[in-house]
């Protein structure tokens, strides 16, 4: 295939791709890359890696008049790149590339190797580029939400507290189902429980897929005190 002057524009991936399959060797290659596969082949990065490494990012390559996502992994495996959702064998010579046929500024990309997907290596236009075989750490999990107490704003009753902006929080409801708001960008929350009542409640923080040890609380918003005190911090 005759190529045109190449630039490649570097950069770093960040984002998480929806598992959508385990990719092998099976997968159809791209016009891009070569059918080929020599699968006794394996790059000596990749190999440092145990279980399916994460592929390399490169960058932008521009060829033939289309810009492509370019990089690297094992031959005869395959890249599901996403936002641009294509799958892209690895050629023998352990390049792989996606066409890119509009211009988001963030791309997230999985190996797929024997029935296997890799962790995604997470790229974002402008940053380095990511090796073979690098494996981000998993998600830290977030710390327990802090819960304030009721507030008491003209006829509702809000059970407030403060976590870290764009987490969702969980508040369990008594006989099942939950309550849920997200994490203000000021790090407060606040919940509508206006005449409710729950024995012993289980407060969590969620975010990146992991969920936060519960706090336990109750609360009391009937106009019976038998059910118990308005509010109260039974553990964190």
């Amino acid at each position: 295939m005759t190529r045109t002057t190449t630039r490649i524009t570097t950069a770093a991936v960040s984002c998480c791709v929806a598992g959508l399959l385990a990719l092998g060797a099976a997968a159809p290659a791209s016009a891009a890359t070569s059918s080929a596969a020599d699968l006794g082949t394996r790059s000596s990065v990749a190999e440092t890696v145990a279980g399916t490494p994460s592929p390399g990012i490169d960058g932008i390559e521009d060829r033939d008049g289309k810009r492509y996502l370019v990089g690297t992994g094992i031959p005869g495996g395959s890249a599901l790149a996403s936002p641009l959702g294509t799958i892209t064998q690895v050629g023998p010579d352990g390049r792989w590339s996606a066409e890119i046929r509009y211009d988001p500024t963030e791309f997230s990309v999985r190996q797929g190797l024997g029935g296997h997907l890799s962790s995604p290596a997470v790229w974002r236009v402008g940053e380095a580029p990511i090796p073979a075989g690098a494996v981000p750490p998993p998600p830290a999990k977030p710390a327990q939400p802090d819960v304030q107490g009721i507030r008491h704003v003209d006829q509702t009753a809000w059970l407030v507290g403060t976590g870290v902006p764009g987490a969702t929080i969980t508040v369990k409801k008594n006989h099942g189902g939950l309550w849920r708001a997200k994490v203000d960008p000021d790090g407060t929350w606040r919940i509508d429980v206006t005449n409710s009542y729950v024995a012993k409640s289980e407060v969590k923080q969620g975010m990146n897929g992991m969920t936060s040890a519960a706090v336990l609380i109750s609360f009391n918003l009937y106009e019976d005190p038998s059910f118990g005190p308005e509010f109260a911090l039974l553990a964190s």
